[in-house]
């Protein structure tokens, strides 16, 4: 059982670091 959170926690954290990545991207394009 605490496998599976641990993998839950970072697929949550690799989809949260994927959305600042494009955010910045999307703000460096508008520069």
């Amino acid at each position: 059982m605490v496998e599976i959170w641990s993998y839950h926690a970072l697929f949550w954290l690799a989809i949260g670091m994927l959305g600042i990545a494009m955010i910045c991207l999307l703000f460096i394009k508008d520069i």
